[in-house]
């Protein structure tokens, strides 16, 4: 269920934290994108970015970033006996790192799950530096009601021109798109219409509720995994963890975000960036993308007679294209952004296959 308080009760806590070690034009535009988020009313939002820099002119982005705002005041430094290893993203084809410096990022990850557990957060929303957002990144993940639920954003992780775009969510470890239930090309296709879907990896820009580090779930090496190649990843022993406590985990693949994972890729920084601070129209049209909670306030007829009660939905897709009910198809364009209405809904007992 959503973290929503009752009225009166006190706001709900949500602590942003992020690895930064970057350039200093893209953790600018990181930092911009964070800053123009819009958070979920009777949300408080606090950021703890751990300095990993080794580039004084992104340290001192970092800092001028953490004075202009009280809600900055989480800054931390590394850890001197943290171990280095190797690691570089300016490798011509992909990033270079090695199970050292993966073990170390699981291990600074850590220490902000330390910092949200200690200080009482409800929630934590972890990510990486090399990111940029559109507004409501955090607010599509917060409405998507799963314990661990991670913006979906699609990379071309070889630089070759024979290398698709994929995502960095998957099925099976350590990066396998197919099975459970599922193949390849559906997978894909589904993600691409912008559905909410279950994964068992996933990583990068994650919402967390804090109950789930409770439980166990971090970031720490699984004694059992292979140690070697993807496997490697801390990434993979998160996860593991989490299925091992039976913590479910989804993809949320309706927010826009972009991944600046290739050096040559920072030339189109100020292009993005632009692109994705804009904000979509306030209401939808037919043939727009909507994301949509419906709840059913009386039980419907069902076909033979007799009554059923319909559970909440998460509804997302193209409006005109989703299987609703006549009334409620024609009402949502007369909706605003964010607005709840009580709608008078005629469901007839055949339109058992249809929402709502």
């Amino acid at each position: 269920m959503i973290l929503e308080p009752l009225p009166g009760i006190k706001p709900i806590r949500l602590l942003v934290g992020s690895c930064v070690r970057k350039p200093p034009a893209l953790l600018t535009a990181f930092l911009a994108s964070l800053d123009r988020q819009i958070v979920p009313p009777n949300v408080v939002v606090d950021y703890f970015l751990l300095d990993d820099n080794d580039d004084p002119a992104s340290a001192d982005v970092l800092t001028l970033w953490s004075q202009r705002d009280p809600a900055h005041r989480h800054i931390g430094a590394v850890p001197p006996d943290a171990a280095r290893g190797g690691y570089s993203d300016a490798n011509s084809t992909t990033h270079l790192w090695d199970a050292q410096a993966m073990t170390r990022v699981g291990q600074l990850k850590n220490g902000i799950i330390q910092c949200c557990c200690d200080q009482q957060y409800d929630g934590l929303w972890l990510l990486d530096a090399d990111l940029l957002l559109a507004p409501r990144v955090l607010w599509s993940l917060y409405y998507t009601d799963a314990p661990i639920v991670c913006g979906v954003f699609w990379t071309q992780w070889q630089n070759e021109p024979a290398c698709p775009a994929l995502p960095q969510v998957w099925l099976r470890h350590p990066y396998q798109l197919d099975g459970r239930g599922w193949n390849s090309g559906d997978f894909l296709n589904t993600l691409s219409n912008r559905a909410r879907v279950q994964v068992w990896g996933q990583g990068a820009c994650t919402l967390y509720r804090t109950e789930v580090f409770r439980k166990g779930v971090n970031y720490a090496t699984v004694p059992d995994l292979p140690k070697e190649g993807m496997w490697a990843g801390e990434d993979r022993h998160l996860c593991t963890r989490a299925e091992r406590f039976h913590v479910p985990m989804y993809a949320d693949a309706w927010p826009d975000i972009w991944h600046c994972y290739h050096p040559h890729q920072h030339a189109d920084l100020d292009t993005w960036d632009a692109r994705l601070r804009e904000e979509a129209p306030g209401s939808p049209r037919r043939g727009d993308l909507v994301s949509l909670h419906l709840q059913a306030v009386e039980p419907v007829p069902q076909e033979g007679g007799g009554q059923r009660h319909i559970e909440r939905q998460h509804v997302r897709g193209v409006l005109g294209k989703l299987r609703l009910v006549r009334d409620l198809e024609d009402a949502i364009p007369g909706l605003s952004r964010g607005e709840s209405r009580i709608l008078s809904v005629a469901y007839p007992p055949h339109a058992a296959a249809a929402i709502l």
